[in-house]
């Protein structure tokens, strides 16, 4: 009897042990899901960004392309500043 009783608590032993391991275990799931759902939200808000950076670099490209048009413009009309400069002071003669 005595025997069968050690044998008892034994397997009661190995049995809140395998519990312990078993929470254990839970715990680092649950943990990792929490992390699983905060990297996912990461993610998106990341992909949000990339992707609002990414049109804001196509419109700064078209702006580069209109603001080298208006300079290029403007640099050939400044050949002609001094004569039409001198051409509207001797109209008003």
């Amino acid at each position: 009897m005595e025997e069968s009783t050690k044998k008892v608590e034994d397997l009661e032993r190995q049995l809140d042990e395998l519990k312990s391991k078993f929470d254990a275990l839970n715990n680092t799931i649950k943990e990792m899901e929490d992390s699983k759902v905060d990297l996912e939200y990461e993610l998106e808000k990341l992909e949000t960004d990339a992707n609002n950076f990414s049109n804001m670099l196509y419109k700064l490209k078209d702006e580069k392309v209109k603001w080298t048009e208006i300079r290029d413009s403007l640099d050939e009309e400044k050949q002609y500043v001094d004569g039409n400069a001198i051409l509207a002071s001797t109209s008003m003669i």
